[in-house]
């Protein structure tokens, strides 16, 4: 698996993040996304206790999210949505389920715009397809109908100027079409459930609940009752400053056009959570990512009529990032939930369909000891006799509500030259549900980073490629569709980019990844698993000639390219990297030169309050303004908090280089929004200046007179009152390879807002 990992073959075959399944009588169905070489597919498997069989459908584009559903007599429907050179559209085809003969691809809408996932339903010859897409002012919600001819597109069914995403659909048994989705309205998320008729959309319920976020639904029929579930998020912290969520399902029930919330008496705190998600989500002690989903609760029916909430669930305690418990809980007859039991015990990313037969449960998952195929997984789980699990509500007893705000931005303006620059904040490693080990889908963050946290940019860069997992082609241009999207010049920036995951065993840690964003979407995305960018010498090589920003990230790495390799992460929810160790200060010492860039890099869906900010010193908050300032490493670092800091060297500026005759002067002005405990000039990585307890603003201005000829490095080291909020003891050094269970804030643990800020370097020669 290491070898997999952190050495992969280029072209290796990958898959989907999702699996969707279907299920027949002794038949289990699976569609997902397949990917070879840059190349995607969608992958058929027909799974019976006898076998697999597989088939690709051969696609001309790139289909990105498949979904199957059980027709009728015998056939089943495969929609998914497809991107060819930017260019959208939502195609399917017929399956017959007992030859595996595949229709002719149908096109049933085409976009030069993002269009998302579709979900579908058949019911008495007609097809029902609901899809999210991109359009002038917001997402919207569109469904297309076909009755045994061709395919009828309504306009938007959702509110207009109201982004919404993620529909599902259900059918009951007397042929009415009802469809869910979530939409972000006043800063949170709500749930829409509402029937279709004649291309309207008819809103029943509109489920929310004030200071909770409720999103991804999911819904499926049994009868003439439709069954709801979706999930909750709550914000959270603890008393050392950490931000995070508590995560559960809610679900509810509609019948008669009524709809009702269904309860569970076995939860020890709240009847209305039917699925508590906290354990291995929200840390206990530690947090580590995992490769599975533990948000995505399924509904299932048997063919006894009992619903089934199923969900994934890993024991923080067993520290595996890869494996998995498939959970459950039945619906008894009263209409309440049963106990929560242990159905399966997999590895990850579980899919089960809306129906199955003879208790026995199929099952769909990723089993990446694996290869080729083989990696999509099936078994059929019996539902019967499983072992009863009980949750414990007091190892999470650390969190409560959370109580932050944001933080005041001060916008005073710095007169660098000619030019009026303001100071603008950044996170531009943040990770999405997109990312094999991360949860939160991407629109989910950029409302969080802007909305919660206060950021006026932010980048999500999921990972290029883990086992058996790359970022695709569709993927990389969703990133850049929602770029465009939620960018407001003056509000708000969203750059693309994605991490390229490359290790290097001459390396301490091994690791040399590099985050890497454009200012606007256009830009090409080069992984380490395709043969032009498989090492990082190629890759940057191939960055040189474009406008894409690039910084390696980590505790060590190497400054490969000068030329493309201008900043360096110093601070993450990871680590202090700057006061923790020396690693840094002796790439500077040896020549280099880089700007000093603080990003989460948090997999937690918190992007901006995973303990790790950039300051940027722009003239505008527009993408080409704040790249140039990245380019001029016109950057400050901080451990998730603003500042105001005007730094000088002579008359050289954060990030610039300049020359110097006489003993250099460094000038300094600094207002913090908490009491700064110490300041430090750095020359050359030792202390020439303190300031100690200034209060919360202060000033300096003096001539570095020890300065001897040469070249030198300066910059600010600023400490405000508190916890250091180190992830291990800062007494070590660069040569340690790091444990990130270990220490005070294990494994991607920080707190949102923390004590540290570094401006990046001014560089000088001085003579005499």
């Amino acid at each position: 698996m290491a070898n997999r990992t952190h050495h992969p073959e280029s072209g290796v075959m990958c898959f989907g993040r999702l699996p969707s399944v279907a299920a027949l009588p002794g038949m289990l169905w699976t569609a997902t996304q397949s990917e070879t070489g840059r190349k995607s597919d969608v992958l058929l498997y027909r799974s019976t206790k006898e076998g697999v069989e597989t088939h690709a459908l051969g696609c001309p584009g790139n289909p990105y999210q498949p979904c199957i559903v059980a027709g009728e007599e015998g056939t089943l429907f495969v929609v998914w949505n497809e991107v060819v050179e930017r260019c959208w559209s939502i195609r399917c085809c017929t399956v017959d389920a007992n030859t595996f003969a595949i229709s002719a691809t149908d096109t049933i809408h085409t976009s030069d715009k993002l269009l998302m996932a579709p979900s579908a339903v058949v019911s008495n010859g007609c097809v029902t397809v609901a899809w999210a897409e991109r359009g002038e002012n917001a997402v919207c919600i569109r469904t297309a109908v076909s009755c045994k001819g061709g395919w009828t597109v309504s306009e938007p069914v959702s509110e207009p100027d109201v982004d919404s995403f993620r529909p599902q659909l259900a059918v009951l048994d007397y042929g009415r079409v009802y469809l869910v989705y979530d939409r972000y309205v006043n800063g949170t998320y709500e749930i829409v459930l509402g029937a279709l008729a004649n291309g309207k959309l008819h809103v029943i319920e509109t489920l929310s609940n004030p200071g909770e976020r409720w999103l991804t639904p999911k819904i499926t029929a049994a009868g003439d009752t439709a069954y709801l579930v979706w999930i909750v998020l709550r914000e959270v912290e603890d008393d050392l400053g950490i931000h995070d969520h508590v995560a559960c399902a809610r679900s509810g029930m509609l019948r008669d056009g009524v709809f009702t919330p269904l309860l569970n008496p076995n939860h020890p705190e709240d009847e209305l959570i039917t699925a508590d998600l906290r354990e291995g989500l929200l840390a206990s002690v530690a947090y580590m990512g995992y490769h599975g989903l533990r948000r995505n609760p399924y509904l299932s029916v048997a063919d006894d009529g009992r619903v089934w909430c199923c969900w994934e669930m890993r024991v923080e305690a067993e520290r595996n990032a890869r494996s998995a418990h498939l959970m459950g809980r039945m619906l008894d007859d009263d209409g309440t939930w049963g106990p929560a039991v242990e159905l399966f015990d997999g590895e990850n990313t579980y899919a089960v369909p809306q129906r199955f037969w003879d208790n026995e449960m199929p099952v769909a998952y990723l089993d990446t000891k694996q290869e080729g195929l083989q990696v999509i997984a099936h078994a059929f789980v019996p539902v019967t006799a499983t072992p009863e699990y009980r949750l414990d509500p007091e190892q999470w007893s650390r969190w409560r509500p959370a109580t932050g705000t944001i933080p005041k931005k001060d916008r005073t303006p710095v007169r660098v030259g000619n030019r009026e620059l303001r100071m603008f904040w950044a996170d531009t490693h943040c990770h999405s549900i997109l990312c094999p080990d991360a949860e939160g889908e991407p629109d989910e963050l950029l409302h969080f980073a802007r909305d919660i946290a206060g950021l006026d940019a932010v980048c999500l860069v999921d990972n290029d490629f883990y086992p058996y997992k790359a970022l695709t082609e569709p993927e990389w241009n969703t990133h850049e569709e929602l770029s465009a999207h939620f960018t407001e010049p003056g509000r708000f920036v969203v750059f693309p980019g994605w991490e390229f995951t490359f290790h290097r065993a001459d390396l301490i840690n091994t690791m040399n990844h590099r985050t890497v964003f454009y200012p606007r979407p256009g830009g090409r995305i080069y992984r380490r698993v395709d043969q032009e960018s498989h090492t990082d010498r190629k890759l940057l090589a191939l960055l040189e000639d474009t406008d894409a920003i690039c910084y390696p990230h980590h505790m060590t790495y190497e400054i490969t390219n000068p030329a493309v390799d201008r900043n360096v992460e110093i601070l993450s929810s990871w680590r202090a990297c700057m006061a923790e160790s020396d690693f840094t200060t002796k790439q500077l010492q040896e020549g280099h030169r880089f700007g000093f860039i603080g990003s989460s890099d948090s997999h937690r869906a918190n992007a901006g309050l995973g303990g790790a900010w950039t300051g940027v010193y722009a003239e505008e908050l527009t993408p080409e303004s704040l790249a140039e300032a990245y380019r001029a490493r016109r950057l400050v670092a901080t451990q998730g908090f603003p500042i105001f800091i005007d730094f000088r060297v002579g008359d050289n500026f954060v990030g610039e280089e300049g020359q110097c005759q006489g003993a250099p002067a460094i000038h300094a002005k600094i207002q913090a929004l908490e009491p700064i405990e110490t300041i430090e000039v750095m020359r050359d990585g030792e202390c020439i200046h303190t300031i100690d307890s200034p209060g919360e603003q202060a000033s300096i201005d003096f001539r570095d007179e020890a300065a001897v000829p040469g070249s030198h490095f300066y910059f600010l080291q600023i400490k405000l009152v508190g916890d250091t909020s180190y992830n291990i003891e800062a007494t070590e050094n660069s040569d340690r390879v790091f444990d990130g269970g270990a220490g005070r804030y294990p494994h991607n643990l920080a707190r949102a807002r923390g004590v540290f800020a570094w401006t990046s370097p001014v560089w000088l020669d001085v003579t005499r």
